[in-house]
């Protein structure tokens, strides 16, 4: 038995809906399959059949909002099993589904009527622009950057790097510092002392 962990708890494959036993570990790290052969299944559902899934009901304000999984910044996250598995945003999804690929270079800015509403995939609220753009977006919506790192926060991005959860950019993106910083850290080139 794992040490500090007596029980397991009972969790629902979203594959097949069976039943099946989980240590409390298994369901912060994203177990959410009985078996691999589900997980493999899972993986056949094309990605716009799984976006289809998480999208909510309009708003007043004209909002669709991802009711998915989020990111602990609020924006909305999917999985993509065509891409490592690694989590993709819901809004640059949607955008890339209603207007083809992003340019290199390039974010997807939310302009929502209702104010700042990171978890809305309606793409009449989306625009492209430059990481300029997106820094004064961020600025005029008061929205604070975070500038200093937590161990803890040190810990996370190494762990999702390393399981294929987010790339660089999405990284350093989420936790507002520059594409180096996060390089950095998985490189293991500065936080050294954090285990």
């Amino acid at each position: 038995m794992p040490k500090g962990q007596t029980t397991k708890t009972l969790c629902n494959c979203i594959q097949c809906g069976t039943d099946f036993l989980v240590w409390p570990s298994q369901i912060k790290s994203g177990r959410k399959f009985c078996s691999h052969a589900c997980s493999v299944q899972h993986a056949l559902i094309p990605l716009i059949d799984r976006f289809s899934r998480h999208i909510g009901s309009p708003t007043p304000t004209g909002c669709i909002p991802w009711v998915g999984p989020l990111y602990r910044n609020g924006y909305g996250k999917l999985r993509s099993c065509t891409r490592y598995g690694r989590g993709l945003l819901a809004h640059r999804v949607a955008w890339e589904f209603a207007h083809g690929p992003i340019p290199d270079g390039l974010f997807v800015c939310h302009n929502c009527p209702g104010g700042d509403n990171r978890a809305c995939i309606n793409v009449a609220h989306l625009f492209l622009g430059t990481q300029y753009d997106n820094m004064a977006d961020l600025i005029a919506k008061n929205r604070p950057r975070k500038i200093k790192l937590t161990a803890d926060d040190v810990r996370e991005i190494r762990k999702r790097y390393a399981t294929h959860d987010a790339d660089l950019k999405q990284l350093a993106r989420e936790y507002g510092v520059c594409f180096s910083n996060i390089s950095q850290i998985v490189n293991r080139l500065t936080w050294r002392h954090v285990k």
